[in-house]
């Protein structure tokens, strides 16, 4: 399940954004990986994923029901 798969490693999701635009991330959720900073909180409300974004180093959100693809790259 890709909600899970955020926590074991760093998944690679490709969506599609709201304003049409197809977007690729590496994210995670992964504590391990996670900055220090960061506290755990509930990171799905509803059907939007919030997510550590790897390239960005920042958090950043999706719908679930626009994933085109994922695959997880680190375990």
């Amino acid at each position: 399940m890709l909600v899970d798969a955020f926590y074991t490693g760093v998944v690679k999701v490709v969506f599609r954004k709201a304003n049409g635009e197809i977007r690729e991330m590496d994210c995670t959720l992964k504590p391990e990986i996670l900055p220090e900073t960061t506290q755990e909180s509930n990171h799905t409300s509803g059907e939007t994923m919030v997510v550590y974004d790897l390239d960005k180093s920042a958090w950043r959100s999706f719908r679930l029901d626009r994933v085109i693809s994922w695959s997880i790259y680190e375990v």
